[in-house]
């Protein structure tokens, strides 16, 4: 695929962002900041898009490439254009996979207010039942300290990739999958992870600060010293999860209802989301005395109270929070 050609009417490499964001928004593409690439790396780029996919032997088509954000909005185009090709009859219909940076290296990288719904930077669910946990490791994409904040990820695919201090302020994961990720100190103030599967993710020390978590799975995640302040996990599934250090003062765990909007806002993306999420299920979490439970909301009697059946409470002071009427 060849990108917009340089013109008359494009900026030179040498204008500044402000100059190229306003001519992308001119081309249809307003999420793009970056100069046009030279030919010689689309061409690279564009080679790479056909490049073999190989599980067992560990290939893809960016494996152990340096991405860069230029390159990331020069291939979400690419992926545009065959998207609009499957809905103008030129595939078979099915929804569109989104980009492949499967095994890539994107540390540090600014990838913020990107589309990257559907990415693939590690295994899919059903790839991974199948592959061994090195073959896992070798899909996954490397993003630490890479900043995703309001990008678009919903239905991403993150299993076992690193997201080490990644910043994703008020990005959008609905229905992602980040099982066996690991997002030590990651920032993910306001996110949204509604449905997503964290299963055995590693979160120590990540600030989810406000973050929704509705219905999301965190079975066995190792969440130490992270902050979960007034973050929303109605319907979440936290068994076994290591919440030690963990700060869950003002932490929304009772059950609601969902609103029609958020309800199909949320379906767009997790089809058989629940109209009513029950209270967190905190069977066989791990808690100290440094876990701050202070003014945790435990639940109502509408939808029922937060199960704590095999909780390891160490010597968590019980009393720092506010506990239902009898």
């Amino acid at each position: 695929m060849q990108d917009h050609p340089p013109s008359s009417a494009s900026p030179s490499t040498a204008h500044e962002a402000e100059t190229w964001q306003a001519y992308w928004k001119e081309q249809g593409q307003p999420w793009r900041s970056e100069p046009l690439l030279d030919e010689e790396r689309q061409q690279r780029l564009s080679v790479c898009t056909q490049g073999e996919i190989d599980i067992e032997q560990g290939k893809y088509p960016f494996k152990g490439m340096c991405l860069s954000r230029a390159d990331v909005e020069w291939l979400l185009a690419a992926v545009e254009q065959g998207s609009a090709e499957v809905r103008t009859g030129g595939g078979d219909g099915r929804k569109p996979h989104g980009l492949d940076v499967r095994g890539s290296d994107l540390s540090g990288v600014d990838l913020s207010h990107l589309p990257l719904v559907r990415l693939r930077a590690g295994l899919s669910l059903e790839e991974g039942r199948h592959a061994t946990v090195e073959q896992s490791r070798q899909a996954a994409a490397n993003l630490a300290k890479a900043d995703l904040s309001y990008a678009q990820l919903q239905g991403a695919q993150f299993g076992w990739a690193t997201l080490d201090e990644a910043v994703l302020v008020e990005a959008h994961l609905e229905g992602a999958d980040l099982g066996k990720a690991s997002l030590k100190h990651a920032i993910l103030a306001g996110t949204h992870l509604e449905g997503a599967d964290l299963t055995k993710a590693q979160m120590e020390g990540s600030t989810l600060l406000e973050a929704h978590l509705e219905g999301a799975f965190l079975q066995g995640a190792s969440l130490e010293g992270a902050n979960l302040f007034e973050a929303h996990l109605e319907g979440a599934w936290l068994g076994g999860a290591h919440l030690e250090g963990a700060t869950l003062q003002g932490t929304h765990c009772e059950g609601k209802a969902l609103g029609r909007d958020e309800r199909e806002r949320l379906r767009a993306w997790i089809p058989h989301f629940p109209e009513i999420l029950p209270a967190a299920d905190l069977r066989g979490v791990f808690l100290n005395t440094r876990t701050n439970l202070g003014d945790i909301h435990a639940g109502n009697d509408q939808y029922g109270y937060i199960t704590l059946a095999d909780v390891h409470w160490g010597d968590v002071n019980l009393a720092t929070r506010r506990w239902p009427d009898p």
